[in-house]
């Protein structure tokens, strides 16, 4: 739920008219209401520090692997990966999962 302060606010904002808010106020309405009701997602807490991994090379770099093994464990679907047009990438919570996971499961070696 969203912050009762807030929300308080948002009901006292709600009973003006329409033409006496601003774009601010209005704007905060709509998305207090958004994430309330689920449309925009509210943050997860517990993804910290995600670092975003731009190609093959980076995720080489830093799994510490040659290009060639990042490459096959990216088309082999073992580790999640994002395109956006013709540009690959990764984000390092997923990657670090994943390289825990084919450790666990003798996937891969150290």
């Amino acid at each position: 739920m969203v912050d009762q302060k807030k929300m308080d606010n948002v009901i006292a904002l709600e009973e003006r008219p329409a033409y006496t808010l601003t774009g601010k106020e209005l704007a905060t309405i709509v998305v207090l209401l958004m994430k309330d009701m689920g449309i925009i997602p509210k943050k997860d807490p517990h993804v910290v520090n995600r670092i975003r991994i731009n190609g093959i090379r980076g995720l080489a770099n830093y799994i510490n692997c040659s290009i060639g093994t990042a490459q096959k464990l990216k088309n082999s679907g073992k580790i999640p990966f994002y395109n956006l047009g013709s540009k690959v990438f990764f984000y390092s919570d997923e990657v670090d999962i994943a390289v825990q996971n084919q450790l666990k499961m003798g996937g891969l070696q150290q």
